[in-house]
């Protein structure tokens, strides 16, 4: 099936308005795959002036390769441009994300994505690339138990887990940790409902900077709510 669906956006005030115009094209031509294609176009003006211009195209397709292996792909193009600074900027970017779930309780998800802007001015032209790259994995073994890592490769190393435990329907148990450059993050996080118009919650938070100061900063919070 395909579908196609289109959208006008204009906002008026005093000295400015701007206008948005948006246009969007799905298929699904197999049962695991979609794929849409969109272009946007957006123009601000003031006092009658134009004073930027956007244009973007993106393009993306979701495929399921197998059972539990599902495949994201998209690029995009954007240019935009300021009449008064007489600057040009392009964007291209590509991004991709693999999803794995190779037992029920486990799922792992994988996204990269590179990009490049180049901007033109009197001055001259420059380009500036940027990447991505970052896992997420999320395991619940039980109904009562959820534990999740995240670890980025680019564009900096860091990691973090997390785990949430709920022993009874009136307690919530959690706990956190991180490790991003020289600084460790750590957690808790206690809230207790031995009533239905009481609860009580204890939360901690610590950060410790591995530099010449060693520097280490805790946070206790404890708090009780009645009501009546």
């Amino acid at each position: 099936s395909i579908t196609a669906t289109a959208a006008e956006q204009k906002g008026v005030s005093t000295e400015s308005e701007t206008q948005s115009y948006s246009f969007t094209l799905s298929s699904t031509p197999l049962p695991t795959v979609n794929a849409s294609l969109s272009y946007g176009y957006s123009e601000s003006l003031t006092d009658g002036a134009t004073t930027s211009t956007s244009d973007s195209v993106s393009g993306n397709v979701s495929m399921r390769l197998y059972r539990g292996i599902d495949l994201g792909i998209g690029t995009s193009y954007t240019t935009s441009e300021n009449p008064d600074t007489s600057t040009e900027t392009e964007t291209v970017s590509q991004s991709a994300n693999l999803k794995l779930v190779p037992w029920k309780p486990l799922t792992i998800v994988i996204t990269g994505s590179l990009s490049e802007t180049t901007t033109k001015n009197p001055e001259g032209e420059t380009t500036s690339t940027g990447q991505q790259l970052a896992s997420n994995l999320s395991y619940t073994p039980t109904r009562n138990l959820y534990f999740t890592a995240t670890l980025t490769v680019e564009p900096s190393t860091s990691q973090s887990y997390s785990v949430t435990w709920s022993p009874t329907r009136n307690i919530q148990i959690g706990g956190r940790y991180g490790i991003s450059g020289s600084t460790t993050t750590m957690g808790f996080d206690i809230n207790w409902s031995p009533m239905r118009r009481a609860t009580f919650s204890l939360n901690y938070s610590g950060t410790r900077t591995d530099n010449a100061t060693s520097d280490k900063t805790e946070y206790f919070y404890a708090k009780a709510t009645l009501r009546f």
